[in-house]
């Protein structure tokens, strides 16, 4: 828990460096595998991802969210044609880590709220001309709002 605290915290840090600005619309979305921290910065219309000290990004794993919220089950049968093996709502993530800590009422109101709207999708194909066909692929459809990669960022 503590761990997941201060990632938080380098997170919002790095946003404040990079003078960006987070309101009441922003989320900032987190995800650790092994020793290297995923962020980026999620609002209904906009998603900025931060500057990464290289531009590489998870072989398989594409960021994307809706317009409107969606549920975890329906974005493999939205998608087919991405042979998708995993999907992971980032807010529910994020909410039940923080939902019991003490303090933090607004930030849990907000990532409740949020609930639907930001994925991380797992391919069965993990290479990285899968993710950037995926993105051609989900970009297309009207309910998504954004798709990226999912580039690694380490704060400064």
């Amino acid at each position: 828990m503590r761990q997941i605290l201060l990632v938080i915290a380098l997170c919002f840090l790095v946003v404040i460096a990079s003078s960006c600005c987070v309101n009441d619309s922003t989320t900032i979305v987190v995800s650790t595998d092994s020793n290297t921290t995923n962020c980026y910065v999620s609002s209904e219309y906009d998603a900025t991802q931060f500057t990464p000290t290289s531009y590489e990004f998870e072989p398989g794993a594409v960021l994307i969210g809706f317009k409107d919220p969606c549920d975890e089950s329906s974005i493999k049968e939205l998608f087919p044609e991405l042979y998708i093996s995993e999907v992971e709502d980032v807010n529910k993530k994020l909410f039940n880590q923080i939902k019991d800590l003490p303090g933090m009422e607004k930030q849990i109101e907000e990532c409740e709220r949020k609930i639907g709207l930001d994925f991380v999708i797992k391919l069965s194909k993990k290479d990285k001309n899968a993710v950037l066909e995926a993105i051609t692929i989900i970009i297309a459809n009207p309910r998504i709002s954004y798709a990226i990669p999912n580039y690694y960022c380490v704060p400064n």
